[in-house]
């Protein structure tokens, strides 16, 4: 890796490897992770994980219309 290795280059690797020696039954990330890259890369490597949303207008905007209730199974 370099200075130039994106997180989700990272998580990949992490997650294959660690898939090779264990199973995951899911993962738990800080909001240092949260972004859409990161996301669609967990869900293609069929991970369970948890997530705190960073606060922003889009998030904000989602939560008031389901009345505060967020998940995707």
């Amino acid at each position: 890796m370099h200075k130039f290795t994106t997180k989700a280059k990272v998580v990949r690797k992490l997650i294959i490897y660690v898939k090779s020696k264990v199973k995951i039954r899911s993962i738990y990330l800080d909001r240092g992770f949260f972004n859409s890259e990161i996301i669609n890369l967990l869900k293609e490597l069929r991970v369970k994980f948890l997530m705190p949303a960073v606060q922003n207008v889009k998030i904000q905007r989602y939560i008031k219309n389901t009345g505060g209730y967020i998940q995707e199974l």
